[in-house]
């Protein structure tokens, strides 16, 4: 049986219809063929092929993947396919590896149906793994399952955020300032702040970050700050982050006005953009 998730941005696509029985108004009322039905199509007809393939003999590699199509991709809410997708995941629980584990909980976070067994098995791979195995996964794999904790139990995120920190110079600032605005409304935890420290300091180093993604990042730890779950200090990666802002702000403005003595005009929105949030960011 399926229980109702969280609260999400899915929506159903397909809805049933009632059946229909109507009676022939030529015919007698005694003729054994007076009643005739309008009868609707499959509820799967105008979904995806993909609602329509058989999961009972899949492999689990597979059916994860297929999961994350009809989720991600399609965006399927129809309880027959998951309660389907769920009967064969419980037959192959035991196959479940952490990686398994990271790509399901995305899947699980987008759904209005979920199995809480299976969900709450799910969480506990991480809750209760070792930290050597939690270092072998993929920058990806744990970034998918700390957004997912976020949406479905955000006390759990610890454990993924930890060994994200020692990768900060890896990620994308994007997908980081989006989990910690996530940590900082929710239940942010020790972790979290240790995550956005080595994420600014990593920033810092980091070149290649234009400026609308270094105000973002800077706004959703300043949020934590605001929080009183994030201390910032002189040598913190907050106020390191916001000196390199600084810094990147005074280098675009003294370019344009290079420029402008050159008689060129225009300006570039990706450098520029700091300098009109700073003072909001502090």
């Amino acid at each position: 049986m399926l229980a109702p998730s969280w609260p999400c941005r899915c929506f159903m696509g397909w809805t049933s219809q009632a059946y229909r029985p109507r009676r022939l108004a030529s015919a007698p009322l005694c003729s054994a063929d007076r009643w005739k039905f309008a009868i609707p199509p499959p509820l799967v007809d105008g979904m995806p092929s993909i609602a329509t393939v058989s999961v009972t003999a899949m492999r689990l590699t597979r059916l994860v993947g297929h999961g994350r199509d009809a989720a991600l991709r399609w965006r399927i809410q129809h309880p027959p396919f998951w309660e389907a997708f769920f009967k064969r995941l419980r037959e192959l629980q035991d196959e479940i590896s952490l990686a398994d584990a990271a790509r399901l909980l995305e899947v699980f976070s987008q759904l209005r149906l979920v199995d809480m067994q299976l969900v709450n098995s799910c969480v506990d791979r991480f809750e209760s793994a070792d930290p050597e195995a939690l270092l072998e996964l993929h920058e990806q794999e744990l970034l998918q399952a700390a957004e997912a904790l976020a949406v479905i139990r955000p006390a759990a995120m610890a454990s993924v955020l930890r060994p994200l920190t020692g990768r900060a110079y890896r990620l994308d600032p994007r997908r980081v300032s989006h989990l910690l605005l996530a940590a900082s409304g929710k239940e942010a935890t020790a972790a979290a702040a240790e995550l956005a420290d080595a994420t600014c300091r990593a920033m810092v180093d980091r070149e290649d970050t234009n400026a609308k993604q270094l105000v973002m990042l800077a706004e959703a730890v300043n949020k934590m700050a605001e929080a009183g779950v994030y201390r910032s200090g002189p040598r913190s990666g907050q106020e390191l982050l916001l000196q390199h802002i600084t810094r990147r702000t005074r280098e675009a403005a003294e370019t344009q006005l290079g420029r402008h003595a050159d008689g060129h005009g225009g300006d570039d929105a990706s450098d520029t953009i700091a300098s009109a949030t700073l003072s909001g960011v502090r």
